[in-house]
C-alpha cells in the first residue's frame, strides 16, 4: 500500500496578487502583448524563489511560452484553462 506523503507546513493556501509595475496597462492589440511578455517573465522570474506556483489571469496570457520554459514553476493561465477544452 502507497504511503501517503507527509504535510507540508503550509497547510493553508495562501494567494497573492502581484503585476509588473511597467507596461501596457491593457492588450489591445499584438504589440501590447510583446510589449507585456517582458515586463511579465521579469516579474515571474524576480519572484520565482518566493512563491510555489503563479496564476496568470491575463486574457491574452503575455509571455506564457517564454515564461514556462525560464521559471521553474507551476504556471497556470485562467485562459488557456478556459479555452483548451472548447477546442480552439
Amino acid at each position: 500500500m502507497n504511503e501517503l506523503p507527509e504535510r507540508t507546513p503550509h497547510t493553508d493556501p495562501q494567494l497573492t496578487c502581484i503585476n509588473p509595475s511597467e507596461g501596457p496597462k491593457a492588450i489591445a492589440m499584438a504589440y501590447d502583448v510583446a510589449i507585456a511578455s517582458f515586463y511579465v517573465l521579469d516579474l515571474l522570474k524576480k519572484n520565482e524563489k518566493q512563491y510555489d506556483g503563479f496564476i496568470m489571469a491575463w486574457g491574452a496570457d503575455p509571455g506564457m511560452g517564454a515564461a514556462r520554459e525560464n521559471v521553474r514553476k507551476t504556471i497556470v493561465s485562467v485562459g488557456v484553462s478556459a479555452i483548451s477544452p472548447s477546442g480552439f
